[in-house]
């Protein structure tokens, strides 16, 4: 026996559409659930009240959502706001700064000890020749500012180094595809990829498209092999193939702080231009003098007389008050904050903080460096140093393969110091309870113990084996250094800026 449901009008209830959208089915009646969306999520849920600031929201690709007119247009006003905006360019400046500070230093990890220290003094040399330090910071900024970095194997002739290979920087803007539409199933705005994603060749303008030989539509192209190209951004999804603008979150939030600004400086100055203010509290019917609209000039060290029924007041200077500073606080900081950078090293400014403060709001900021600077020497020197060491074994003639690289690590410049002693006595802690390694503290300085070492024991006019020992006995012998201060007593302001 089947039941039919009936409406008030003696029809039965199906689902069928009317104007353009689905009624109520059979078993939404009897289970007296709605069509809408079932989710315990209010994100997923579609209101009249959220509807508007949801509706940019899309399910597009990694490559189609940064598709080549979207990262064009987020570089272009990262770059203006970057070149007009001295907080921005401070934050990007800085962030290079403690990612690449003086340059990675190589240390090589073969047995042969000899060996390793000739290349490493080799490869130091060609660092400079070529200003590579220079160079990476530069990519570093593109990275965080255009939201990728370019560079290009060559070899340059000009290099004053008997390895000739050089990195050549290129904008992203160059590398882009030679056809429309720019993405395909292997073809990604100029990067053509096998079956997996990795890339096998690049497209390459050979004038920019902004310069004096690119004006209008380029069309001469290089095709270049996928190991002669490093490319260097941060992918923040899967399949991502190109990079936007690391600060492209920031991008809306320092206009409404430059018109901030502008309206808290045109309210001082209006204040500053007028002098006295007339005011009247005659009570009705009693009228004061007819005055002459407008600005009077008040000579200097003259006295004023007021018309009948006025009084003179002038005008308080309340700007710029708190609430712009606290404003300009906060947008810095939530600006800063994208790339991971607390509000006191943005600003340049530790006023308002303490020690403890000052410290923890520093562990996030660093430790993203530390994976920054992993990246870089996954993606460009480990590429370059392979190149360079095949390059070098051919010019030196050493009797080592050229390939693959031999085994070897990167020192990176570690973080500067904000209490110089209590940072000494911790690591002695460290080192004598076995926490901490020489090697480890030496790297965190961007240095090799063993070749510090052997540089002060030649100054001391001691064997390193003898320099090695007094550093063993500096170990087992009680620190005299004074206890570190408490840091919750420490005063207001004592941190030291750690921005470069």
């Amino acid at each position: 026996m089947t039941t039919t449901l009936l409406d008030r009008f003696g029809r039965p209830l199906v689902a069928e559409k009317r104007n353009g959208h689905a009624s109520k089915s059979l078993a939404e009646v009897v289970s007296g659930r709605s069509p809408r969306l079932q989710a315990r999520y209010d994100a997923a849920q579609t209101s009249n009240a959220n509807s508007a600031y949801w509706a940019a929201s899309d399910a597009l690709s990694a490559d189609l959502a940064n598709s080549l007119g979207v990262r064009k247009k987020l570089r272009e006003r990262a770059r203006y706001e970057v070149a007009n905006n001295s907080y921005l360019d401070g934050i990007v400046q800085t962030l290079a700064n403690h990612e690449i500070a003086t340059g990675p230093t190589l240390q090589m990890l073969t047995q042969n000890a000899a060996f390793n220290a000739m290349v490493e003094s080799r490869w130091a040399d060609w660092s400079a020749a070529v200003d590579l330090p220079g160079k990476l910071a530069t990519m570093v900024m593109s990275r965080v500012t255009d939201g990728e970095a370019f560079a290009i194997l060559i070899t340059n002739p000009r290099v004053d180094h008997v390895v000739q290979l050089d990195l050549r920087l290129v904008e992203c803007d160059q590398f882009t595809s030679r056809y429309f539409p720019s993405l395909g199933e292997r073809y990604i705005d100029g990067i053509t990829t096998d079956g997996i994603g990795n890339p096998i060749s690049y497209d390459v303008l050979r004038y920019h498209p902004g310069g004096l030989g690119g004006i209008g539509f380029p069309t001469e192209f290089d095709t270049i092999a996928a190991q002669y190209v490093i490319h260097l951004f941060h992918a923040k999804r899967p399949g991502q193939h190109r990079g936007v603008p690391e600060i492209a979150p920031a991008l809306n939030l320092f206009p409404g702080l430059r018109r901030f600004t502008a309206a808290t400086l045109k309210a001082a100055e209006t204040a500053a231009d007028i002098a006295l203010l007339f005011e009247t509290d005659l009570p009705p019917g009693m009228e004061p003098d007819e005055v002459t609209p407008g600005a009077v000039e008040i000579p200097y060290g003259s006295a004023v007389q007021a018309p009948f029924g006025y009084k003179a007041k002038q005008i308080a200077a309340e700007h710029p008050n708190t609430i712009f500073q606290d404003f300009r606080k906060e947008i810095i900081g939530e600006a800063a904050r994208c790339v991971n950078m607390p509000r006191n090293i943005a600003t340049c400014d530790s006023s308002s903080y303490n020690f403890a403060s000052g410290q923890l709001d520093h562990l996030p900021y660093f430790l993203s460096i530390s994976v920054s600077q992993n990246r870089t020497a996954r993606w460009v020197l480990r590429p370059l140093f392979t190149a360079w060491f095949r390059e070098a074994v051919l010019e030196y003639k050493w009797s080592v393969p050229a390939s693959p690289a031999p085994a070897h690590q990167w020192y990176w410049t570690g973080r500067p110091y904000s209490n110089v002693v209590d940072e000494s006595v911790a690591i002695q802690n460290n080192l004598k309870d076995g926490t901490t390694t020489y090697p480890l503290e030496y790297a965190r300085r961007g240095l090799d113990c063993v070749t510090e070492w052997t540089k002060q024991a030649e100054v001391l006019g001691m064997t390193l084996k003898d320099y090695q020992a007094l550093l063993v006995q500096s170990l087992s012998e009680k620190s005299t250094a004074p206890p570190p201060k408490p840091q919750d007593a420490m005063p207001q302001g004592e941190v030291q800026n750690a921005a470069a």
